[in-house]
């Protein structure tokens, strides 16, 4: 499966990922709470089980037209962006924001539960 975006009519990317993973298209809309300006941006990614990749992040306009199609594609366009999955690394970043957290709200880590 393999999903074509366009905008305001102009084909943007098709995207893909094979037979296996994920494909994503978000549509954002923000204000924060005190502020006038917005933001609305689409981006579109996934993964597919080796990497996080993404094809497009596009900021959007009032009156900007999305549009996507479904396709059964053979090939899609390349990722603009891939992100190799990096379990180890990930494990110890996921590990020093624990500790920082704890840090912070004045918890203690026990050695034990540090090395489990």
């Amino acid at each position: 499966m393999a999903m074509e975006v366009t905008l305001n009519g102009a084909r943007l990317c098709s995207a893909g990922v094979g037979t296996e993973g994920v494909l994503t298209a978000i549509l954002t809309w923000v204000r924060r709470r005190g502020e006038e300006n917005e933001e609305c941006n689409l981006s579109v990614g996934g993964m597919n089980w080796s990497a996080h990749v993404r094809w497009l992040q596009e900021n959007l306009r009032v009156g900007d037209e999305v549009g996507f199609k479904i396709l059964d594609l053979a090939e899609v366009d390349s990722p603009s962006v891939t992100e190799p999955f990096r379990p180890a690394e990930d494990l110890k970043a996921q590990q020093e924001y624990v500790r920082r957290m704890a840090e912070q709200f004045g918890w203690r880590i026990s050695p034990a539960a540090a090395d489990d």
